[in-house]
């Protein structure tokens, strides 16, 4: 008999139900392991999602959420018109762990821009992924696309900035997300606009509401 699981733990188990032998994908190689649900965004703009929950149960099937999984990715795949062997969104890696008082689920995802990542995330209703929107690009070129002018920054130490030292390093990343929720960049990151909390060097925890823009080098 199948035990039915909550409609978030089925969530975040069947992502982590998608655990392949051996896989390995960018996440991975770049050291992107989380202790909680968060994005992890790279100097050259690529994109990967996190999804770490402490279930508190030890009654998952691996093969009922592998095939859960597999089924939801290729939905999204195709409904995103991806040919073969283009992948919107794939797997890095996941993992079912035993922790203190149940399993321990992790499931890293790399996507191919950030529109499918907030796309996947949405289609597939994860509450531990929920921007509305989110890009990047280098500082020059958001900086012709964004007017900063409206936005208040400030340094790694909370030091309000000057707009014009935010910008006079064009080649640093730039990121502009709507919503709450932690982001690690692959980067030091060196300002942040009023309402973000660093978390060490390269992790910081955006609002709930408004747009916020992270600048990393």
């Amino acid at each position: 008999m199948r035990t039915t699981m909550p409609a978030r733990a089925v969530l975040l188990a069947a992502l982590s139900g998608l655990l392949l032998c051996g896989c390995s994908g960018r996440a991975a190689l770049s050291g992107f392991d989380p202790a909680q649900s968060s994005i992890y965004i790279r100097k050259d703009g690529s994109v990967s999602s996190a999804s770490v929950e402490q279930t508190g149960q030890n009654y998952y099937s691996q093969e009922d959420l592998e095939a859960f999984v597999v089924q939801k990715a290729e939905e999204f795949n195709k409904s995103q018109g991806s040919e073969e062997g283009a992948s919107p969104v794939s797997v890095a890696s996941c993992t079912v762990e035993e922790g203190e008082g149940g399993q321990v689920l992790k499931c890293i995802l790399d996507y191919d821009s950030p529109e499918n990542l907030i796309a996947f995330n949405q289609a597939i209703r994860n509450p531990e992924i929920a921007f509305a929107s989110l890009e990047t690009d280098t500082v020059s070129a958001m900086s012709r696309k964004e007017d900063f002018s409206q936005a208040v920054f400030e340094d790694a130490k909370g030091k309000s900035t000057d707009l014009s030292k935010v910008t006079e390093q064009g080649g640093n990343r730039a990121v502009r997300i709507e919503g709450a929720g932690l982001i690690q960049t692959e980067g030091k990151i060196l300002y942040t606009t009023q309402g973000c909390t660093l978390d060490g060097e390269s992790a910081v925890q955006t609002p709930g509401e408004g747009v916020s823009y992270i600048i990393f080098q």
